[in-house]
Protein backbone atom coordinates (compact mmCIF):
# COMPACT_ATOMS: atom_id res chain seq x y z
CA UNK A 1 0.00 0.00 0.00
CA UNK A 2 3.04 2.29 0.46
CA UNK A 3 3.37 3.20 -3.21
CA UNK A 4 -0.36 3.71 -3.58
CA UNK A 5 -0.34 6.04 -0.55
CA UNK A 6 2.52 8.01 -2.14
CA UNK A 7 0.62 8.30 -5.41
CA UNK A 8 3.31 6.40 -7.32
CA UNK A 9 0.94 4.34 -9.46
CA UNK A 10 3.66 2.99 -11.76
CA UNK A 11 5.73 1.60 -8.87
CA UNK A 12 2.59 0.30 -7.18
CA UNK A 13 1.65 -1.62 -10.33
CA UNK A 14 5.15 -3.08 -10.63
CA UNK A 15 5.17 -4.26 -7.00
CA UNK A 16 1.66 -5.70 -7.26
CA UNK A 17 2.52 -7.61 -10.43
CA UNK A 18 5.58 -9.09 -8.72
CA UNK A 19 3.42 -10.28 -5.87
CA UNK A 20 0.81 -11.77 -8.19
CA UNK A 21 3.54 -13.74 -9.97
CA UNK A 22 4.36 -15.22 -6.55
CA UNK A 23 0.64 -15.84 -5.87
CA UNK A 24 0.70 -13.64 -2.77
CA UNK A 25 -2.80 -12.96 -1.34
CA UNK A 26 -1.93 -9.38 -0.35
CA UNK A 27 -0.86 -8.61 -3.92
CA UNK A 28 -4.24 -9.71 -5.24
CA UNK A 29 -5.94 -7.58 -2.61
CA UNK A 30 -3.93 -4.51 -3.61
CA UNK A 31 -4.65 -5.23 -7.28
CA UNK A 32 -8.37 -5.22 -6.68
CA UNK A 33 -8.03 -2.11 -4.54
CA UNK A 34 -6.17 -0.49 -7.43
CA UNK A 35 -9.12 -1.07 -9.77
CA UNK A 36 -11.71 -0.20 -7.13
CA UNK A 37 -10.77 2.98 -5.33
CA UNK A 38 -7.34 4.53 -5.99
CA UNK A 39 -7.66 6.51 -9.20
CA UNK A 40 -4.39 5.00 -10.45
CA UNK A 41 -6.26 3.25 -13.26
CA UNK A 42 -9.76 3.49 -14.69
CA UNK A 43 -12.21 2.01 -12.22
CA UNK A 44 -13.19 -1.53 -13.20
CA UNK A 45 -15.43 -3.04 -10.54
CA UNK A 46 -15.85 -6.39 -12.29
CA UNK A 47 -12.09 -6.82 -12.47
CA UNK A 48 -11.73 -5.63 -8.88
CA UNK A 49 -14.24 -8.26 -7.74
CA UNK A 50 -12.22 -10.96 -9.50
CA UNK A 51 -9.05 -9.93 -7.68
CA UNK A 52 -10.87 -9.64 -4.33
CA UNK A 53 -12.21 -13.15 -4.85
CA UNK A 54 -8.75 -14.56 -5.54
CA UNK A 55 -7.28 -12.75 -2.53
CA UNK A 56 -10.08 -14.10 -0.32
CA UNK A 57 -9.54 -17.63 -1.59
CA UNK A 58 -5.86 -17.26 -0.63
CA UNK A 59 -6.80 -16.20 2.91
CA UNK A 60 -6.75 -12.39 2.81
CA UNK A 61 -9.24 -11.32 5.50
CA UNK A 62 -9.72 -7.75 4.25
CA UNK A 63 -10.63 -9.08 0.82
CA UNK A 64 -13.52 -11.12 2.21
CA UNK A 65 -15.02 -7.98 3.76
CA UNK A 66 -14.58 -5.93 0.59
CA UNK A 67 -16.06 -8.70 -1.54
CA UNK A 68 -18.98 -9.13 0.86
CA UNK A 69 -19.66 -5.41 0.56
CA UNK A 70 -19.52 -5.57 -3.23
CA UNK A 71 -22.16 -8.32 -3.26
CA UNK A 72 -24.22 -6.48 -0.67
CA UNK A 73 -24.32 -3.32 -2.80
CA UNK A 74 -24.14 -4.95 -6.22
CA UNK A 75 -20.84 -3.26 -7.16
CA UNK A 76 -19.19 -5.15 -10.02
CA UNK A 77 -21.28 -8.24 -9.26
CA UNK A 78 -24.97 -9.06 -9.11
CA UNK A 79 -26.46 -7.80 -5.86
CA UNK A 80 -26.99 -10.75 -3.49
CA UNK A 81 -27.08 -10.56 0.32
CA UNK A 82 -26.80 -14.33 0.70
CA UNK A 83 -23.58 -14.33 -1.32
CA UNK A 84 -22.43 -11.30 0.67
CA UNK A 85 -22.91 -13.18 3.93
CA UNK A 86 -20.98 -16.19 2.66
CA UNK A 87 -18.03 -14.01 1.69
CA UNK A 88 -18.06 -12.10 4.97
CA UNK A 89 -17.66 -15.39 6.85
CA UNK A 90 -15.67 -17.18 4.15
CA UNK A 91 -12.54 -17.74 6.23
CA UNK A 92 -14.59 -18.87 9.25
CA UNK A 93 -17.00 -21.02 7.27
CA UNK A 94 -18.21 -24.42 8.23
CA UNK A 95 -19.17 -26.37 5.09
CA UNK A 96 -21.76 -28.45 6.93
CA UNK A 97 -23.41 -25.30 8.27
CA UNK A 98 -23.43 -23.76 4.79
CA UNK A 99 -25.18 -26.78 3.30
CA UNK A 100 -27.92 -26.67 5.94
CA UNK A 101 -28.13 -22.88 6.23
CA UNK A 102 -31.52 -21.20 6.30
CA UNK A 103 -31.86 -18.94 3.25
CA UNK A 104 -33.88 -16.28 5.08
CA UNK A 105 -31.34 -16.10 7.89
CA UNK A 106 -28.49 -15.79 5.38
CA UNK A 107 -30.37 -12.95 3.70
CA UNK A 108 -30.86 -11.15 7.01
CA UNK A 109 -27.25 -11.66 8.09
CA UNK A 110 -25.88 -10.55 4.73
CA UNK A 111 -27.99 -7.40 4.87
CA UNK A 112 -27.08 -6.62 8.49
CA UNK A 113 -23.38 -7.22 7.90
CA UNK A 114 -23.43 -4.98 4.83
CA UNK A 115 -25.14 -2.19 6.78
CA UNK A 116 -22.59 -2.60 9.57
CA UNK A 117 -19.63 -2.49 7.16
CA UNK A 118 -21.02 0.71 5.65
CA UNK A 119 -21.61 2.25 9.08
CA UNK A 120 -18.08 1.41 10.22
CA UNK A 121 -16.63 3.14 7.16
CA UNK A 122 -18.50 6.33 8.10
CA UNK A 123 -17.48 6.63 11.75
CA UNK A 124 -14.07 7.44 13.15
CA UNK A 125 -13.58 6.73 16.80
CA UNK A 126 -10.63 6.49 19.25
CA UNK A 127 -8.62 3.25 19.42
CA UNK A 128 -9.49 0.91 22.26
CA UNK A 129 -7.26 0.64 25.32
CA UNK A 130 -7.68 -1.19 28.62
CA UNK A 131 -9.00 2.00 30.19
CA UNK A 132 -11.78 2.49 27.65
CA UNK A 133 -15.05 0.72 26.98
CA UNK A 134 -17.05 -1.32 24.52
CA UNK A 135 -20.76 -1.39 23.78
CA UNK A 136 -22.76 -3.47 21.34
CA UNK A 137 -24.79 -1.81 18.63
CA UNK A 138 -27.83 -4.01 18.00
CA UNK A 139 -29.21 -3.52 14.50
CA UNK A 140 -32.80 -4.60 13.82
CA UNK A 141 -33.24 -5.60 10.17
CA UNK A 142 -37.01 -5.08 10.28
CA UNK A 143 -36.98 -1.51 11.55
CA UNK A 144 -33.52 -0.39 10.47
CA UNK A 145 -32.97 0.97 13.98
CA UNK A 146 -29.93 0.55 16.21
CA UNK A 147 -29.82 0.38 20.01
CA UNK A 148 -26.88 0.12 22.40
CA UNK A 149 -26.12 -2.49 25.04
CA UNK A 150 -23.14 -3.13 27.27
CA UNK A 151 -21.70 -6.67 27.24
CA UNK A 152 -23.36 -8.82 29.91
CA UNK A 153 -20.00 -10.33 30.87
CA UNK A 154 -18.18 -6.99 31.04
CA UNK A 155 -16.25 -6.20 34.25
CA UNK A 156 -18.06 -3.94 36.72
CA UNK A 157 -16.18 -0.71 35.83
CA UNK A 158 -17.04 -1.13 32.15
CA UNK A 159 -20.73 -1.80 32.87
CA UNK A 160 -20.89 1.62 34.53
CA UNK A 161 -19.44 3.43 31.51
CA UNK A 162 -21.71 5.67 29.50
CA UNK A 163 -21.50 6.07 25.76
CA UNK A 164 -20.92 9.72 24.90
CA UNK A 165 -23.96 11.23 23.20
CA UNK A 166 -21.78 12.50 20.35
CA UNK A 167 -20.38 9.03 19.69
CA UNK A 168 -23.82 7.39 19.87
CA UNK A 169 -25.26 10.05 17.56
CA UNK A 170 -22.47 9.46 15.03
CA UNK A 171 -23.11 5.71 15.02
CA UNK A 172 -26.87 6.12 14.71
CA UNK A 173 -26.42 8.51 11.78
CA UNK A 174 -23.98 6.14 10.10
CA UNK A 175 -26.46 3.26 10.32
CA UNK A 176 -29.32 5.49 9.11
CA UNK A 177 -27.28 6.61 6.08
CA UNK A 178 -26.37 3.00 5.27
CA UNK A 179 -30.02 1.90 5.49
CA UNK A 180 -30.99 4.60 2.99
CA UNK A 181 -28.23 3.63 0.57
CA UNK A 182 -28.33 -0.18 0.62
CA UNK A 183 -31.10 -2.14 -1.16
CA UNK A 184 -33.56 -3.49 1.39
CA UNK A 185 -35.60 -6.61 0.51
CA UNK A 186 -39.27 -6.33 1.49
CA UNK A 187 -39.21 -9.69 3.27
CA UNK A 188 -36.84 -8.28 5.90
CA UNK A 189 -39.50 -5.84 7.11
CA UNK A 190 -41.39 -8.66 8.79
CA UNK A 191 -38.36 -10.59 10.04
CA UNK A 192 -37.36 -10.85 13.68
CA UNK A 193 -33.58 -10.67 13.41
CA UNK A 194 -31.06 -8.53 15.30
CA UNK A 195 -27.35 -8.30 14.59
CA UNK A 196 -24.89 -7.20 17.27
CA UNK A 197 -21.57 -5.49 16.64
CA UNK A 198 -19.00 -4.32 19.22
CA UNK A 199 -18.06 -0.63 19.09
CA UNK A 200 -15.18 0.65 21.17
CA UNK A 201 -15.16 4.13 22.63
CA UNK A 202 -13.04 6.42 24.73
CA UNK A 203 -13.98 7.01 28.33
CA UNK A 204 -14.00 10.71 29.23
Amino acid sequence: MEWIDKGDCKRAGEEINKGIELNEPRAYFLADFLFDATGCVDQDLERAAQYYRRAAELGETEATNFLGLMYGLGRGVEQDYRAAYRWYVFLKRNDAEFKSADASRELAQGYAMTITQMARSRVRYPPFTADEGTVYATFDVATGQVTFEKPADAPEPQRKLRVSSRFAFAIENAYAAAVKEAPRPDELRAMNFQFQTPWKFERK
